[in-house]
């Protein structure tokens, strides 16, 4: 995913590739993720990479599909985050 801050600063957010079975709902869970990290109090960055995770967990499951919390702590893009 890409920021853009100001007139000229672009911050890239990397992630993992990874076999995509279905994007049913990853827009859905990216908002409500990023709902969530912003209203906790974190910052635009941490909080892209936070919906980052849980986006690639959705597209990883078959069908519109919630995204548990233990899910995102054990994925193997929670070292993108610091959780």
């Amino acid at each position: 995913m890409l920021i853009k801050e100001g007139e000229s600063n672009t911050i890239t957010i990397i992630t993992y590739g990874q076999e995509v079975f279905d994007v049913s709902g990853a827009g859905d869970t990216s908002i409500a993720c990023l709902t969530l990290a912003m209203a906790s109090g974190q910052c635009l960055v941490r909080s892209v990479k936070f919906i980052n995770i849980a986006a690639g967990i959705v597209f990883s499951k078959h069908g519109i599909a919630a995204v548990l919390v233990e899910e995102i702590l054990n994925s193997r893009n929670s070292d993108l985050f610091d959780l």
